[in-house]
């Protein structure tokens, strides 16, 4: 990732068209995106952030 001038951090990734699940890791801590379509659980039934992508 790559800090911006305003602060904020940004990274770009191309993903397939579907639903993917994904978290945010802060200070080696799982965190959901507050700004996510979605939530949901992954196969160990952790809770995580849902994008879809069409």
């Amino acid at each position: 990732m790559q800090r911006r001038d305003d602060g904020w951090w940004f990274i770009q990734i191309m993903l397939p068209h579907g639903h993917h699940q994904y978290r945010f890791l802060v200070d080696g801590m799982p965190v959901l995106d507050p700004r996510a379509m979605g939530k949901g659980r992954n196969q160990l039934n952790e809770e995580v952030s849902v994008v879809a992508v069409g």
